[in-house]
């Protein structure tokens, strides 16, 4: 997706605290179904730190 440059200056952190913020908090916000195409717990996770970062959900 990111390469490791990218993905830090995006997020402003490493992809290996993304995986353990990750395994944090995957039994808490798993989606239970894979109708309509459910988010993964990462893509949640990167979407809601975008979000509180920048106050916006899509990049200019």
């Amino acid at each position: 997706m990111y390469v490791r440059e990218e993905f830090r200056d995006r997020f402003r952190f490493t992809k290996n605290t993304e995986n353990y913020l990750v395994q944090l908090i995957t039994d808490d916000i798993r989606p239970t179904t894979h109708q309509n195409r459910s988010l993964s717990v990462a893509e949640q996770l990167l979407l809601t730190l975008r979000f509180y970062a920048t106050g916006e959900y899509l990049d200019n």
